[in-house]
């Protein structure tokens, strides 16, 4: 199933980083592409790397949309378990702190 382009009318990454988070992720171009992800990748991709078979949980931007991650790049997207994706959100928690506070 081929993606579209995204319309250039679209909202851009820092329309999205500035707390409409609930907005985008209910959008209908979020959806359809979350779900196509979904479709090719339902295994974590951090897991087989490492040999091990565990189903996703969630489909994470890669590069976070608040630190210029393009919100619809299906390059910029992974399939995560429930576990991979705890460590990632908390090593990018423990970064965004450490640089608020220098």
């Amino acid at each position: 199933m081929p993606i579209k382009p995204v319309n250039k009318q679209a909202k851009t990454n820092k329309q999205y980083s500035n707390g409409s988070a609930g907005n985008f992720y209910s959008s209908s171009a979020w959806i359809k592409l979350r779900n196509y992800k979904r479709s090719i990748s339902p295994i974590c991709e951090h897991c087989i790397k490492t040999n091990l078979i565990t189903p996703f949980y969630v489909i994470d931007h890669i590069k976070p949309i608040s630190e210029g991650g393009e919100p619809l790049d299906l390059s910029n997207l992974q399939s995560l378990c429930k576990q991979c994706h705890a460590i990632k959100t908390g090593k990018e928690t423990a970064k965004r702190k450490h640089m608020n506070n220098r």
